[in-house]
């Protein structure tokens, strides 16, 4: 026997869990029946699905669960509509049997529920930033640089500038050489020596008392890049930091609207519950008052029947299937979408396929 109740399992709550508490209870468990999914409802499922040697013991109320609950608690005790099967009228009968079949969804509850499922599988996937990668780079860039040291040999500039330096060292010493050689009619002397090499190093010295300015010059520009890459990556992270508040926000937005739509559901539900045990009370409280009336006599014609006949959605559950489409639509799921359109479109009026056809077309 299938069931028109959502599946509930540990952790799940409202009148759907109530129901199985209550069924539950029927069947010699005691249960407090107070709408939560714990695990003594949890481990009364269970031992019940062994006992009855259910296919499926998982501790889960499915289809196979709520069935096999539904029609043996029924079958357990004798039904008012049994007892009261002379003496009431068809329609007294047929209702009877309808609401002992266990209390049904109305088609508002469903659709209000296929809003919040639509809503629950539209959860936005955790954060990945899209600046991750650049991050990390940057990040390994400054925290890898080795520290500021200064070696001449290794600086292109000053090798540049002992090459010059060099070169005009030699010509500096080479012309002290020619003049010396010039007044000695040719013949070199010690002095010249001395005064070439002290001429060359006197170059060499203008060399070396660049070198401070030369350090000081790559310091700056070591700053420098290092500040262009923590700028860098601040910005990045400025970006990052904007995307993730972007992010959270739709997270926000989409977790208000779930729970929204799930405490409007479970509105909608306690009222059907409510209305569902209103008119059994009444149903039964009128069998037993036409059973006094008509003394025993056979009242009805044995032809009542407890099916009800699909009714078409009420303004307010069309709005919500639509909304649910929309929410698949808008996730990239149209295959969810056209599905769902497809199992309420008998229900619908003219009107409203108009609308939930229009709504599919727009996202084709």
């Amino acid at each position: 026997m299938a069931s028109n109740y959502k599946w509930v399992s540990y952790g799940s709550s409202g009148n759907a869990v109530r129901e199985v508490q209550r069924l539950l209870n029927q069947h010699g468990y005691d249960l407090e029946e107070d709408g939560v999914f714990g695990n003594l409802t949890r481990s009364a499922v269970l031992d019940y699905q062994k006992q009855n040697a259910l296919r499926i013991v998982d501790g889960v109320v499915g289809d196979e669960t709520w069935g096999h609950l539904l029609s043996h608690t029924a079958n357990r005790e004798p039904t008012a509509s049994a007892q009261v099967l002379s003496g009431v009228s068809d329609e007294t009968l047929g209702q009877m049997n309808r609401l002992e079949q266990g209390y049904a969804p109305s088609a508002d509850t469903e659709a209000a529920y296929e809003e919040y499922d639509a809503l629950r599988r539209a959860q936005p996937e955790e954060y990945r930033s899209p600046f991750a990668v650049q991050l990390a780079q940057l990040y390994d860039r400054i925290a890898g640089r080795d520290p500021f040291r200064y070696n001449a040999q290794e600086d292109e500039t000053y090798r540049g500038y002992a090459q010059q330096y060099a070169r005009q060292g030699r010509r500096a010493m080479e012309d002290t050489m020619g003049r010396a050689a010039a007044l000695t009619g040719g013949y070199g002397s010690s002095y010249a020596s001395v005064a070439a090499s002290e001429a060359y190093a006197g170059y060499l010295s203008e060399l070396n008392d660049l070198v401070p300015e030369l350090a000081e010059n790559k310091r700056r520009a070591y700053e420098t890049e290092s500040q262009a890459l923590e700028r860098q990556y601040e910005l990045l992270s400025s970006q990052d930091a904007a995307a993730y508040e972007q992010y959270q926000s739709s997270y926000d937005r989409w977790r208000d609207e779930t729970d929204s739509a799930l405490k409007r559901a479970q509105s909608i539900e306690d009222r059907d519950v409510q209305l569902y045990r209103q008119m059994l009370n009444y149903y039964a409280d009128k069998a037993a008052a036409e059973q006094k009336a008509s003394d025993g006599a056979v009242a009805n014609t044995g032809a009542a029947s407890g099916s009800a006949s699909a009714k078409k959605l009420s303004a307010a559950a069309a709005e919500s299937i639509q909304r649910a489409m929309e929410t698949y639509l808008k996730s990239g799921n149209g295959e969810a979408a056209q599905s769902l359109a497809e199992r309420y479109r008998d229900q619908l009026n003219a009107q409203q396929q108009t609308r939930l056809d229009n709504l599919l077309r727009r996202y084709r």
